[in-house]
């Protein structure tokens, strides 16, 4: 049971580092213009 829970927050973390990552680019990419 807590390997899946540490699964299920490693894996969320790595989700919000994605998207966060893509906001940050498409920030960067609209003010380069």
């Amino acid at each position: 049971m807590f390997e899946r829970l540490g699964f299920i927050l490693w894996y969320t973390h790595a989700a919000i580092q994605a998207v966060s990552m893509d906001v940050h680019q498409m920030f960067f990419f609209f003010s380069a213009e």
